[in-house]
């Protein structure tokens, strides 16, 4: 299980920079994380946009995540 760090001067902050479609409800989000969650969540509906837990244990204590927005292979 990762650790939590608690965040004490905000309910929540924003995980990305731009806006990214929802796959749940289709609504523009930037995603949301909460205070002492694991997860990413959309704004809107808060759908689960990323869950920590589903990528195990980081071997050296720390969780890098890299988004790559969908589209065409020809785009990357």
């Amino acid at each position: 299980m990762t650790n939590v760090v608690k965040m004490r001067h905000n309910e929540f902050v924003r995980f990305f920079k731009e806006y990214i479609v929802c796959e749940e409800c289709g609504e523009e989000t930037r995603g949301r994380v909460y205070s002492e969650s694991q997860q990413v969540v959309c704004s809107k509906c808060k759908g689960v946009l990323l869950d920590a837990d589903a990528y195990g244990e980081p071997n050296d204590g720390m969780l890098i995540v890299t988004y790559i927005p969908g589209g065409d292979d020809d785009e990357l």
